[in-house]
C-alpha cells in the first residue's frame, strides 16, 4: 500500500547519498580525463555544484508539498496531459539511464575482467533483482541502500586513503588547460552522465519530510557527497596522471591484484566492494522510476512494466546493433543536448508549480 511504501528523511539521505555517490564514477572520470585531462577536476565541481543545488530545490518543494507527487503538483500548473507527456518523457530518460548502466556494467563485469563465465549468469539474476525491488517499492530499496551503504562508504574512505599515498599532486596542475567551450562541452556530458537528482522525482509522495531536521540532514548529505566525489576525482588524476584517460582501456590491469597494480588508483577494491552493489540498486532505481512514469503517463500497473522492462533489457543482449558504443553515442552525441534541456528545467518548473499551488490556495 502507499502507506506501508513510505520512506523517512533518514532513508532519502540514504538514498541521495549512495546514488550521487555511485553514477559510474571510474568511466565517468576517464571519460571527463579523455575530453579535459586534469580539467575534469573543475567540470566535477561544476556539475556537484549544479546537481545538488537542483535537488535541494526538489527537497524543498517536498518539503513544503507533504505526500504530493510530481505529478499532482505539475498537472494542477499545466494540466494533466502536457503533465502526462512530461512523466513519460521522463520515463524515457530513465529507460536511457538503465540503458547505460546496464552496458557500462556489463563491460567492466564481463568485457574487461570476467570473459570465461557465461554472462548470462550474471544477467538473468541481476535483472531479477531489478524487476523484483522495483516491484516490491521504494521503501525496500532504501532498506537495501541501508543495509549496503555503510560498507560501501567505508570501502570507499578505505579506497582514498590508500590512494592518496601514491598520489602525486603535482599532476593536478596546470588548471584551466583547456578552452572555455571544451570545458563547457565537458560540463555537458558530464551532466548528462548525471543529474541523479531526477530519482527525486519519482519518490516525492513516498518521503516523509516532516522533520524538524529535515533541511540539515539534506544539507550535510549533499555536503558529504560534494566532497567525496570531487576527493575520488582529485586522487584519481593525482595517483594516475596521464594514464587517466586511458582507464577504460587498460582495465583489466587496474582491476587484479597483481604486479603493478597495487601502485595505481584502488580500483579493484572500489568496484568490487562498493561499485557493483551500489550500480545495480541503481538499475533497480531506474525500473523503479520508469514503472513509475508508464503508470502515471500511460496508466500501465508498475508490476507490468517492471517485468517488461527486464525482460525487454535481456532481449538487447542478442541484438549486436545495441551496445555500450551506440546507446552512448545516442544519448550524448545525437539527443543529449535536448535531454540534457529537458531534465535541467523540470526541478525550475516544479517549483515555480509549487509556488503557483499556493497562490492558489490563499485565494
Amino acid at each position: 500500500t502507499a502507506k506501508n511504501n513510505k520512506i523517512s528523511c533518514s532513508q532519502l539521505c540514504v538514498i541521495l547519498l549512495a546514488v550521487f555517490g555511485s553514477m559510474r564514477p571510474i568511466i565517468e572520470n576517464s571519460i571527463q580525463a579523455q575530453m579535459v585531462g586534469n580539467d575534469c577536476i573543475i567540470t566535477c565541481i561544476l556539475a556537484g555544484i549544479i546537481n545538488l543545488s537542483l535537488a535541494m530545490l526538489i527537497c524543498y518543494v517536498m518539503n513544503k508539498n507533504p505526500g504530493k507527487s510530481f505529478y499532482d503538483i505539475m498537472k494542477n500548473f499545466i494540466g494533466e496531459k502536457l503533465t502526462k507527456l512530461i512523466i513519460f518523457l521522463l520515463g524515457v530518460v530513465f529507460i536511457f539511464k538503465l540503458l547505460l548502466i546496464d552496458y557500462q556494467m556489463a563491460f567492466l563485469l564481463h568485457d574487461a575482467i570476467y570473459t570465461d563465465i557465461n554472462w548470462i549468469l550474471f544477467t538473468i539474476p541481476v535483472f531479477c533483482i531489478f524487476a523484483f525491488l522495483s516491484i516490491k517499492g521504494i521503501k525496500t530499496i532504501a532498506r537495501c541502500y541501508q543495509i549496503v551503504l555503510p560498507f560501501a562508504l567505508l570501502t570507499f574512505i578505505v579506497v582514498l586513503y590508500l590512494s592518496f599515498g601514491n598520489a602525486d599532486f603535482e599532476n593536478l596542475l596546470p588548471f584551466f588547460d583547456h578552452t572555455f567551450g571544451d570545458i563547457m562541452k565537458s560540463l555537458g556530458n558530464l551532466l548528462m552522465q548525471s543529474c541523479s537528482y531526477i530519482f527525486l522525482l519519482t519518490i516525492m509522495e513516498n518521503v516523509v519530510s516532516k522533520d524538524k531536521h529535515y533541511f540539515a540532514k539534506i544539507s550535510i548529505t549533499f555536503f558529504i557527497v560534494f566532497v567525496l566525489v570531487v576527493t575520488f576525482y582529485v586522487l584519481f588524476v593525482a595517483v594516475l596522471g596521464k594514464l587517466a584517460p586511458f582507464v577504460q582501456e587498460s582495465l583489466i590491469k587496474m582491476t587484479q591484484f597483481k604486479d603493478n597494480s597495487y601502485g595505481y588508483f584502488k580500483i579493484d577494491v572500489f568496484i568490487t566492494v562498493f561499485w557493483i552493489p551500489l550500480i545495480v540498486l541503481q538499475s533497480a532505481m531506474c525500473v523503479y522510476s520508469i514503472s513509475y512514469c508508464m503508470e502515471k503517463s500511460l496508466n500501465i500497473p508498475k508490476a507490468i512494466t517492471s517485468l517488461i522492462t527486464a525482460t525487454l533489457l535481456f532481449i538487447t543482449k542478442f541484438i549486436p546493433q545495441i551496445n555500450s558504443n551506440t546507446v552512448s553515442k545516442l544519448f550524448y552525441q545525437q539527443i543529449g543536448v535536448f535531454v540534457l534541456a529537458f531534465v535541467l528545467l523540470l526541478p525550475v518548473l516544479l517549483v515555480i508549480a509549487s509556488f503557483k499551488k499556493e497562490q492558489v490556495k490563499n485565494e
